[in-house]
């Protein structure tokens, strides 16, 4: 049973009801109770992500009942993922410089009306012609982790047109 959020509820057990212990209620006992809010909720990519290029080039943000979201992007090149070894590659050029992470408040001071509401991150300040690498950081001082510190919803997205899929696993990598 999934109860109204900010509702008042009265729960009324009538006399002669017994439990699974034998016991029967003499007389109606009532109580009421009113609900709280939802918990807050923060929905955002995390892990690696490859992200098609011919989608959106908007990231869809879902939350509920934050007061603030935050985000920040970080522009990363090849060699900031794999080292030295990458050495040779040549970064496209355009879009925010390297390893400058710029903070975005996305949305400030909302009411908390226990609504689910879908938000947009633009990546298109981010990316190269459309492509790229993006360190993506999503957190809300009102939803924390479990020492009580908000929680960072982290993710590394490749934003490509590259057109095959790679699919990790712990005996192996495939790619169609």
């Amino acid at each position: 049973l999934r109860l109204a959020p900010m509702t008042t509820y009265t729960v009324t057990v009538a006399a002669g009801v017994t439990d699974t212990y034998g016991q029967t209620t003499t007389a109606p006992t009532s109580w009421t109770f009113t609900t709280g809010h939802y918990e807050p909720m923060v929905h955002a990519p995390q892990g690696t992500q490859l992200y098609p290029a011919n989608n959106p080039p908007e990231l869809p943000l879902r939350s509920r009942n934050l007061r603030t979201l935050y985000a920040k992007v970080t522009r990363l090149r090849v060699a900031d993922l794999v080292g030295p070894a990458a050495s040779g590659y040549a970064d496209p050029v355009g879009g925010a410089p390297f390893n400058e992470a710029t903070q975005i408040a996305l949305f400030t001071d909302r009411a908390l009306d226990d609504a689910v509401h879908i938000d947009t991150l633009d990546l298109r300040p981010y990316l190269a012609d459309g492509k790229g690498i993006l360190r993506v950081e999503v957190w809300s001082p009102d939803y924390k982790g479990w020492n009580d510190e908000p929680y960072v919803h982290t993710s590394t997205l490749q934003v490509t047109d590259l057109g095959a899929t790679v699919k990790l696993g712990p005996n192996g990598a495939t790619v169609w």
